[in-house]
């Protein structure tokens, strides 16, 4: 995520700081891009250490001390562990639609439909497709 995208609030602002930017009405540090020092200090509450505040948070973000990436991780085997967890709880014939939907019994994922005549379920799924 670039800079000017950070959501400020996503920072550690003052009490005073997060209300000039609320008033502001900005959404993220882009916003304030050429908005004039003296335009802000327009606002109550926003002095020179407001000022001075905003300042030292921007340069913060600007030297990456705070992370712009959601940090994502996951563990493929936890997932599957997941997986087989909940479809284990599944009654068997759940179980057999849920897995042949996904492709876990093969390479080709066979529609719904195709799925539902290889276990004999099609009048089942009519009645889930019907809503019923």
């Amino acid at each position: 995520m670039h800079l000017n995208n950070l959501n400020p609030f996503d920072l550690p602002l003052s009490v005073r700081l997060e209300g000039v930017l609320r008033r502001k009405g900005v959404r993220q540090l882009g916003d304030l891009h050429g908005v004039p020092l003296r335009e802000l200090k327009g606002f109550a509450n926003c002095g020179n250490t407001t000022i001075s505040e905003l300042t030292h948070l921007i340069k913060r973000a600007g030297a990456g001390e705070f992370n712009t990436e959601p940090e994502v991780t996951w563990d493929p085997a936890k997932l599957v562990c997941t997986l087989d967890a909940l479809v284990a709880d599944l009654p068997n014939r759940d179980a057999e639609i849920l897995v042949l939907r996904l492709g876990g019994k093969g390479d080709e994922v066979p529609t719904l439909e195709e799925a539902g005549a290889k276990l004999g379920a099609n009048n089942d799924i009519q009645e889930t497709k019907a809503g019923k």
